[in-house]
């Protein structure tokens, strides 16, 4: 089966207790594991495809904890890796009356910023169909940019 290969992002979202208030206003959080492309693997692995995530976590217990989601949900983990210069990056939530959301995130640097293009590799993109990749990989650092553009290649030559 051809995979959805996602790479981007790994984080913990601490979604709002309670909606309608001001990021100041939230009192208690719910960890969730998050980033846009761990939520677009994830999705297409539970409806039956076949997923691989393409990211690096923090050696601490948010990394883990994300590692265990995604596989839970069926997402090949293989190609996530961990690191100790950087902690996995966190975002802390809120919802407005409306559903609008603002965000804090807590990720200068986050692990997934170390990610190298020297990570991704020819085997990683064999058998891919879909390289879904969200904006953030362009705008966040060198080697972020450096990594998707490696990303782009490795995919156009399989």
């Amino acid at each position: 089966m051809k995979r959805v290969i996602a790479i981007g992002e790994l984080l913990i979202d601490f979604v709002p207790g309670e909606k309608g208030c001001a990021l100041r206003e939230v009192s208690h959080f719910e960890r969730v594991a998050g980033g846009a492309p761990a939520n677009v693997v994830s999705a297409v692995s539970r409806l039956g495809g076949s997923g691989v995530m393409v990211s690096q976590v923090g050696e601490d217990a948010f990394g883990e904890h994300i590692i265990d989601v995604l596989q839970n949900n069926g997402v090949d983990t293989s190609w996530v890796y961990k690191t100790r210069r950087a902690n996995t990056g966190l975002a802390f939530v809120s919802l407005d009356s409306t559903g609008n959301r603002e965000f804090s995130f807590f990720r200068n640097p986050s692990a997934d910023l170390f990610l190298s293009p020297e990570q991704i590799t020819p085997e990683l993109m064999a058998d891919g169909a879909v390289l879904h990749f969200c904006r953030s990989i362009w705008s966040t650092s060198r080697s972020s940019r450096r990594t998707g553009a490696r990303s782009s290649l490795r995919a156009s030559a399989a």
